[in-house]
């Protein structure tokens, strides 16, 4: 079992808002971070203990191992192209990109435009920007 993009996420903010300094130094709050994390997201901490995921845990956390232990523990999102469910008068749909500013939006297309490198995206992509992903129909892209 691996941590998904969103715990891995949690576990950096945890560790950048709590153990700034050192993860071994008691947190900012005066907690240790077995109790940080399971006052901060119970279900987070859950997840880990019940997986045994607690030394794969660290290794997210700390700085030093991240980049290395993101490619180890970590789920890779596969990228898809996110289309409306609803359609206009004409067929045409929203379909989500990331534009210049890497701002996730929406622009009208038909179904049958072939997909750009900027609009095959991650479900916690368009999360990320307040987008329902049950809204859409998902195409996985390579």
């Amino acid at each position: 079992m691996k941590f998904t993009e969103e715990h891995f996420n949690k576990l950096v903010w945890l560790q950048e808002k709590y153990f700034s300094n050192n993860v071994l130094d008691p947190a900012t709050g005066g907690g240790n971070l077995r109790g940080t994390i399971r006052s901060n997201d119970q279900g987070l901490y859950n997840f880990i203990i019940s997986r045994d995921l607690e030394n794969q845990a660290v290794a997210l956390i700390n700085p030093a191992t991240r980049e290395w232990a993101h490619e180890q523990f970590v789920e890779k999102e596969k990228k898809s192209v996110w289309n409306s469910k609803k359609t206009d008068s004409s067929g045409h749909c929203m379909r989500l990109f990331r534009d210049r500013s890497l701002v996730v939006r929406g622009f009208m297309s038909d179904r049958a435009d072939e997909a750009t490198y900027d609009e095959k995206l991650t479900e916690s992509e368009i999360r990320e920007w307040g987008y329902d992903p049950e809204r859409f129909d998902q195409e996985e892209v390579k």
